[in-house]
């Protein structure tokens, strides 16, 4: 999987993972989706910007990588130009530290609060009409690929 997203990714795609912790489990459940987690990818610091009960945070991608049993690389329809993808990867790392958004796990949405799926729209925040675009508040991990296109999927959960 790293592999593939250092050969593949660009600044700004998202990481949608299925995670092995319980928390990952928790918002599978609670979404009735595959997918339970994803973060902002910075290949040029091999870093991922990620939103975690902790709050808004840098991981490295290999750490990331690490807590996947399945990863989907997308990319964002926004994701036009190197210079969107860039200010995307600029506008998360100016997010790091602010707090996690728990109510984005029943689909609702707390100001100046991050869900992890709710980062990775708001990088592209100068870019997206909710209106337009038809996003709701808050987007499940599972379905942020109906507004990307999927650069590469792991496939089917790998057994640990």
């Amino acid at each position: 999987m790293l592999e593939a997203v250092t050969r593949l990714g660009q600044p700004g795609d998202w990481l949608v993972i299925r995670g092995y912790h319980a928390t990952d489990n928790l918002v599978s459940t609670l979404t009735h989706a595959p997918f339970s987690h994803a973060a902002v990818l910075d290949p040029e610091q091999r870093q991922v910007i990620e939103a975690e009960g902790s709050g808004l945070h840098t991981t490295s991608t290999a750490d990331f990588v690490k807590k996947a049993q399945r990863l989907m690389l997308v990319r964002a329809q926004w994701a036009t130009t190197p210079e969107r993808q860039q200010a995307a990867v600029v506008k998360a790392r100016s997010l790091v530290g602010r707090p996690y958004d728990f109510a984005g796990l029943v689909g609702a949405n707390a100001k100046d609060r991050y869900y992890c799926s709710e980062l990775a729209v708001a990088v592209f925040g100068a870019h997206v009409s909710r209106s337009r675009d038809h996003i709701p508040l808050v987007i499940p991990p599972d379905q942020l690929h109906y507004w990307g296109t999927v650069v590469w999927d792991s496939g089917a959960i790998l057994v640990r």
